[in-house]
């Protein structure tokens, strides 16, 4: 039987939640039925050997250095004497100060052309990998994915005004980043679709083979544990933590805080200790295992301000680990308040009166854990939409 051949595209495998739900996707794809290229603009990153083995990876070495942030890319690109690219680089800056859409359609032109065709190609990252596939792969079928709420990240929007309309589907991971997209772009509202990131107890159990380490033990033993996974930034609502975190010691809570994800960790770690909070607060990096600290979590926590479907919530729900988020506009896609989580107010107080509460009713506790054993399974059925995707004869443009 011939198989259909497949490419998708990806930056980077760098911890990250759109490169985690790429991993799991993968694992679910039937590799009887389809051989499956993954283009990767770089392969430094601590997720490759997570890929499933039945993945052909590309890559362009020669240029990998160009997609680098600008002072690193500069910097390696200039040591590896690639001159006429680190002016390339030097020009893109300039193109994404002025228009962030022409300074990424700059930035897609720099990938080299795959000599391959496909039945289907697939970019997982959209903006710059979307203007490349479009322009300079061949594919019967295109398709493009936008991770996060269009409404809260629309830097792109004169590019992808242009590109959707040579995509054959826009793929997102909720419903509300569906209607986003569709205010957007209600010229492609019938090719806006929704496909979940693909959570199970199988994909959580490729990444989770080890336990914590005895000094990490040993600094939770006793306390209460909260745990947040996510990068160390604003959007994810870090400043938000520590200002609980605050509250909570004022209050005498025995407990500990732990922050899983890279990110900005010495400027925030700086106001932990003008707070003094070295001892409840804890900054443990960026981790390929964040689950050995989620199983000791009594609460997670997850602050944002923007989600577009958050993969550590999910994991969470599946985990069966009570958790607080904050009303971010998709928050209500995953969470069911009060029944399989908490959505509270982006406000510290509302957070501290929730984890009080949670910490002091073990009854409250025992029933969310329960109603996530009953609704939250897992949803590994979302790749029979996008075999349905793949399957399909129609030109939707």
């Amino acid at each position: 039987m011939k198989k259909n051949k497949i490419l998708f595209l990806c930056s980077n495998m760098q911890i990250g939640g759109f490169q985690k739900s790429l991993i799991n996707l993968l694992e679910y794809i039937d590799y009887d039925k389809f051989d499956v290229d993954l283009l990767l603009v770089d392969t430094t990153g601590i997720y490759m050997k997570f890929i499933n083995k039945n993945v052909n990876i590309l890559n362009f070495k020669d240029v990998s250095s160009y997609f680098l942030s600008y002072k690193e890319s500069f910097k390696q690109l200039i040591h590896e004497r690639k001159y006429i690219l680190a002016l390339k680089r030097t020009v893109n800056l300039i193109l994404s100060i002025i228009n962030k859409g022409y300074g990424a359609i700059y930035m897609s032109r720099q990938i080299p052309i795959i000599n391959k065709k496909y039945d289907v190609s697939i970019d997982y990252c959209g903006q710059y990998l979307n203007y490349y596939m479009i322009d300079k792969v061949d594919a019967k079928k295109k398709i493009t994915y936008f991770h996060n709420d269009y409404s809260k990240w629309d830097y792109y929007y004169s590019a992808d005004k242009i590109y959707y309309d040579k995509d054959n589907y826009i793929i997102t991971v909720s419903q509300n980043c569906v209607d986003a997209l569709k205010c957007y772009f209600p010229q492609y509202k019938n090719k806006i679709l929704c496909i979940e990131n693909i959570i199970t107890k199988k994909t959580i159990d490729l990444f989770n083979k080890k336990v914590l380490d005895s000094k990490m033990l040993n600094k939770i033993q006793n306390k209460k544990v909260i745990v947040t996974v996510g990068r160390v930034c604003l959007d994810k609502g870090i400043d938000l933590a520590i200002e609980c975190a605050k509250n909570l010691k004022k209050e005498s809570l025995n407990f500990i805080w732990i922050w899983v994800g890279p990110g900005e960790i010495q400027k925030y770690h700086d106001r932990v200790i003008e707070y003094n909070l070295e001892q409840e607060f804890i900054f443990t990096g960026g981790q390929i295992n964040p689950y050995a600290y989620m199983q000791v979590a009594d609460i997670v926590v997850h602050p944002a301000r923007f989600e577009g479907k958050a993969v550590a919530v999910e994991e969470s729900l599946v985990m069966n680990l009570p958790i607080i988020v904050t009303d971010y506009s998709s928050a209500n896609d995953q969470i069911e308040n009060n029944i399989t989580g908490f959505i509270v107010p982006f406000d510290k107080d509302m957070i501290c009166n929730k984890i009080n509460l949670l910490f002091s009713s073990h009854n409250e506790i025992e029933k969310i854990k329960s109603n996530q054993k009953r609704y939250c399974k897992g949803n590994s059925n979302e790749i029979k939409k996008l075999y349905s995707l793949l399957s399909q004869e129609d030109d939707m443009n």
